[in-house]
């Protein structure tokens, strides 16, 4: 199976996810879905370096940058969404 196909679905699964829940103020991705999961991990106090092998990221400063420039708001900040 190709890579690219692997992600397409994923997306389009995505796109029917977020049809069905009638979320309509953003469009849902993988990128979306991967750092929205990674910025939950954050707020919810998991530690950085946890947070980069579940990314698959192979050093903690990329996480870093990557956790510094995904101040865009990806899950809105009136969201409470809460682990355990």
């Amino acid at each position: 199976m190709k890579n690219g196909s692997r992600f397409s679905r994923n997306n389009k699964n995505l796109r029917t996810l977020a049809e069905k829940l009638e979320i309509t103020d953003m469009k849902l991705t993988s990128y979306v879905s991967r750092y929205t999961m990674a910025m939950t991990l954050q707020d919810n106090q998991i530690p950085r370096e946890v947070i980069s092998q579940i990314l698959g990221h192979s050093d903690l400063a990329t996480t870093i940058t990557t956790q510094r420039s995904s101040s865009l708001i990806l899950v809105p900040k009136s969201s409470s969404f809460r682990m355990g």
